[in-house]
Order: structure tokens, then C-alpha cells, then sequence
């Protein structure tokens, strides 16, 4: 698993929604704890991390879900 499929592992507590897991992770970002890069370049439109996150959001719950870490 990379680092951001464990961060995602952590937020899957049967506490929160896919919404609230990307909420959580939009406040890591825009605290600076979370820092995105596209195409060599930091990511600091709120709108374009939202779209990368949620995208990666999904990536990981796959991933996690076909390495039966989660259950669907």
C-alpha cells in the first residue's frame, strides 16, 4: 500500500462516509499537511484538489477493497 491507501485506511472506520473521508483529507491539504503535486507543480485551487482527492479517494477504497483490508 502507498502512503496515501494507509492515510484513506485509517479514515475507513465505519465512522465516516466517503464524503466525510474527502472532507477530512480537503482539511489536511488546506492545513499543509497534505501537500498535492500535478504535473511538477503544488496544487493550490481548492477545486483541483478536490478533483485529485476524490479521484485518489477512490483509487485507494479499490484497492483496499480487492485486498480485502475493507469490506464493500
Amino acid at each position: 500500500l502507498d502512503a496515501f491507501a494507509i492515510e484513506v485506511l485509517k479514515l475507513a472506520d465505519g465512522q465516516r462516509t466517503r464524503e466525510g473521508m474527502l472532507a477530512v483529507l480537503l482539511a489536511a491539504h488546506a492545513a499543509g499537511r497534505l501537500v498535492l503535486q500535478q504535473e511538477g507543480a503544488t496544487v493550490t485551487n481548492p477545486d483541483t484538489a478536490r478533483a485529485i482527492l476524490a479521484h485518489r479517494l477512490g483509487l485507494a477504497i479499490d484497492v483496499l477493497t480487492r485486498n480485502a483490508l475493507l469490506i464493500a
